[in-house]
């Protein structure tokens, strides 16, 4: 979308800064159900100290395609532009339109369902799979129907915490929507614009996926996602307090990774501290199910435009509030140790013969 705009499809539909973000809401509204979708599967197949750097994985895809994307759209842009009387942001919505939707129909014979369910698995993989979970787990939990699931999920404080921290993140991660906008405000035209946001993706990939493994290492995700929140705030406020084009970019990468280190180190974190499938289901809907993204769509107006100090601001305050608030969950929720079994593999292999 944000690349589409641009390639120059605001200025042929005329949409002013408030219709764009209003286009942008509908696709958020649309694609809400992903992410909680996501998160429930994974902690479904790992264990707690598992999950950090599997989730920072899992987001690392956002971020790849990122910079594929920033990639693709300058290619299209330069070489596609007016081919069969089409301009070059159609085209980018047709061609990565198609690419998603035979992806989509590969990953239907592909994704796992949970571990006793998977049809591809061997009867000694499944029994693997869940025996390995089963030791991670609490043996006396009552299954609960959806009712009752749905009342422990509203009743227990940690949801409601969860979510205020995840709705203040997932605000700050709209900058990602304007970041082909905010590469003109520094001075890059054309397919540069497209281009020069590459490197934004591939800075936040590499401090990602290395925050999310030494969180597991440590066991200390809330601690990381502290950091990594503080990082992005520093890095925020000198983008908005700086003019010089050179320094800006440098520290909206570091502002970007900041911000998707944060958000893996959360939903990992937030994911174990439900007990029992059917509350972390609905907790997980929950917590993820926030408008976040409709709001945060509207506070990068074009009239701030070049230094943009309410976007910037409005997002350093975003994400230093949510490292607040996941300091008072670290103080209000200690986190209950967890037993660190490495053998558990070879154990439950033991057991089966």
């Amino acid at each position: 979308m944000q690349n589409a705009k641009a390639a120059g499809m605001a200025k042929q539909l005329h949409l002013s800064s408030t219709d764009y973000s209003l286009a942008l809401s509908i696709i958020f509204i649309v694609s809400i159900g992903r992410p909680p979708g996501v998160m429930l599967l994974l902690s479904c197949w790992y264990r707690p100290e598992e999950l950090s750097k599997r989730i920072a994985m899992f987001y690392s895809a956002s971020l790849v395609s990122g910079a594929v994307g920033g990639l693709l759209a300058g290619v299209i842009t330069q070489y596609m532009d007016g081919v069969a009387n089409i301009p070059s942001w159609k085209w980018l919505f047709v061609i990565e339109g198609c690419i998603t939707v035979g992806i989509a129909g590969f990953a239907f014979f592909i994704l796992p369902d949970y571990p006793s369910t998977t049809r591809w698995l061997t009867e000694d993989e499944r029994i693997l799979a869940v025996a390995r979970l089963a030791r991670a787990e609490d043996q006396s939990e009552v299954k609960m129907t959806t009712k009752q699931a749905f009342v422990a999920s509203v009743k227990d404080p940690k949801t409601w915490a969860f979510l205020v921290a995840y709705v203040l993140i997932a605000g700050s991660g709209t900058i990602s929507y304007f970041f082909p906008t905010l590469m003109g405000s520094l001075g890059y035209t054309g397919r540069n614009v497209q281009y020069m946001t590459i490197p934004i993706y591939l800075v936040a990939l590499v401090i990602s996926l290395s925050m999310g493994y030494n969180a597991d290492r440590t066991s200390s995700k809330p601690l990381h996602f502290v950091v990594a929140c503080c990082w992005g705030a520093l890095s925020l406020i000198v983008c908005a307090t700086v003019k010089k084009p050179e320094v800006r970019y440098a520290f909206i990468c570091f502002g970007g990774a900041g911000i998707w280190s944060a958000v893996p180190l959360l939903l990992s974190n937030m994911v174990t501290q439900f007990e029992g499938r059917e509350k972390r289901a609905i907790s997980i809907a929950l917590i993820n199910g926030n408008l976040a993204s409709i709001y945060g769509s509207y506070i990068w107006p074009a009239n701030t435009a070049p230094l943009y100090h309410i976007g910037f601001g409005t997002t350093t305050a975003l994400i230093s509030l949510a490292a607040l608030c996941m300091v008072g969950i670290m103080y209000r929720f200690p986190k209950v140790p967890t037993k660190d079994d490495s053998s558990d593999e070879s154990e439950v292999r033991d057991e089966k013969s």
